[in-house]
C-alpha cells in the first residue's frame, strides 16, 4: 500500500468522500445529514490517498483546529479492504504530516455507534475528550485527542 499526498480537489478523494457520506447515510439515515457542514474539506491542510496500484482505496485529511492542533477528517477505507492496517497507515501518515507542519496534537470525532472506529483510534493512542466545537452537546458522537510525540 502506498500513501499519496494530494489535495481536496482530487476527484479520487472527492469520490471516496461521497462513498463515506453514503455509508453514513446507510448506517444512520437522515441523522447523518446534519453533519454535512462539518465534513466540508475545502480548508484541508493535507490530504492523503491510500493507493493500491492505480486505485485509491482509502483516504483522510487534516485541517486546522487550534493553533497547535489539527483535526483528522474523512478517514475511509473501502469496505472490502478493511481490517488490513490501511486505516492505521492513513492515520499515521496524517499524524506525521501534522507533526512536520509544527502541530503537537490531533483531534477527531466519530460516531458513538461506530465501535470499530473507536477501537481503531484507541489502539492508535487516542483518548476521549469533551466534545468540541459544533459537536458540543451532541450525544451521537464522541471526540478524541492524541498528543503527537
Amino acid at each position: 500500500m502506498q500513501m499519496l499526498e494530494t489535495t481536496e480537489t482530487d476527484e479520487r478523494f472527492q469520490a471516496l468522500c461521497r462513498e463515506l457520506d453514503e455509508e453514513y447515510f446507510q448506517l444512520f439515515g437522515e441523522q447523518s445529514l446534519k453533519y454535512k457542514g462539518v465534513n466540508q474539506i475545502e480548508d484541508a491542510l493535507a490530504v492523503v490517498l491510500a493507493m493500491e496500484g492505480e486505485a485509491a482505496v482509502g483516504c483522510g485529511c487534516i485541517r486546522n483546529c487550534q493553533s497547535d492542533t489539527v483535526e483528522i477528517k474523512r478517514v475511509l477505507v473501502k469496505p472490502e479492504l478493511r481490517r488490513q492496517g490501511i486505516g492505521e497507515g492513513i492515520v499515521a501518515w496524517l499524524e506525521a504530516k501534522a507533526k512536520s507542519l509544527g502541530f503537537t496534537a490531533t483531534v477527531l470525532e466519530t460516531g458513538k455507534e461506530m465501535p470499530w472506529a473507536i477501537a481503531l483510534y484507541e489502539k492508535l493512542g487516542y483518548r476521549l475528550i469533551p466534545n468540541y466545537g459544533s459537536f458540543e452537546g451532541d450525544g451521537a458522537v464522541i471526540c478524541m485527542k492524541k498528543t503527537l510525540e
